[in-house]
């Protein structure tokens, strides 16, 4: 990050507007609207916040149009920067919801390509509702590798990451449905996966040599087989693979062993 300016803003999507997406924006300016070293803005249509419920929870002047993202952090502290969309919203649900929340994500993901912005902050949607338009639609991780320009998109990885504290986990699989989740499962993938996330863990949270603890798919990671083979087949491989490579990675363990409050 350090190509961008320090005060450079992050950019939220506008979420599902029959949610609680605007709500928890509103919530959160006026949590952090203080803090010097943050600022975001939205992108949204300004014709949502006119609207019920949204109108009783914030006041007029409270809500300041931008029009490029340089200009949210001169006026974060005094109003939320609005980057308002040419888009027809309401707080039902509607097919026009669902077009202008793709619309917010492909503006807010050029912001950050663009590095007009720091990162991007993704307001909860709902899958189901987008995919009624685009059908292949399963979540934000995916869909915005779609939107990397097309010399990107063939090297690119997307990970799901879950942040908590000193914790960092990286998933390997994501919005499939369980019963498809072994089917999916194998050495290259894995090794894949692990790269993404020892290469995040190096770059993003400036751990100089990751450890990487590993989970078995199976309970008690497969016991030897006796509980399921992927671990033997695929996962333990791709391990010492790495491993061989002098990568800190773990052989898969059970994960009830390893998620557990420190003594």
């Amino acid at each position: 990050m350090n190509h961008l300016a320090p005060r450079a803003p992050l950019a939220l999507s506008m979420g599902d507007p029959s949610g609680i997406a605007l709500e928890i924006t509103l919530k959160a300016w006026r949590h952090l609207r203080h803090k010097a070293e943050i600022s975001f803005f939205i992108v949204a249509p300004h014709s949502l916040f006119l609207q019920k419920p949204y109108c009783h929870y914030i006041k007029p002047d409270e809500i300041t149009l931008i029009t490029k993202p340089h200009q949210a952090p001169n006026i974060f502290q005094k109003a939320l920067p609005v980057l308002d969309m040419q888009a027809h919203t309401q707080t039902l649900s509607t097919p026009n919801n669902s077009l202008a929340v793709l619309q917010s994500l492909r503006q807010c993901v050029h912001y950050v390509h663009t590095k007009q912005a720091r990162a991007l902050v993704t307001n909860p949607l709902a899958k189901n509702k987008i995919a009624q338009i685009l059908p292949d639609f399963r979540g934000h991780t995916d869909f915005i590798k779609t939107l990397l320009p097309p010399t990107e998109h063939a090297n690119a990885h997307p990970m799901m990451m879950l942040c908590a504290k000193e914790l960092r986990v990286g998933l390997a699989s994501i919005h499939i449905p369980l019963r498809c989740v072994a089917k999916t499962i194998n050495r290259a993938l894995i090794v894949q996966k692990l790269r993404t996330l020892h290469a995040s863990l190096h770059k993003d949270f400036n751990i100089e040599n990751p450890r990487i603890a590993v989970c078995g798919l199976n309970p008690h990671a497969g016991e030897n087989g006796l509980l399921g083979q992927e671990e033997i087949q695929h996962i333990i491989p791709a391990c010492e693979e790495l491993r061989a490579e002098g990568l800190h990675i773990g052989l898969p363990q059970s994960a009830d062993s390893l998620f557990h409050e420190e003594a």
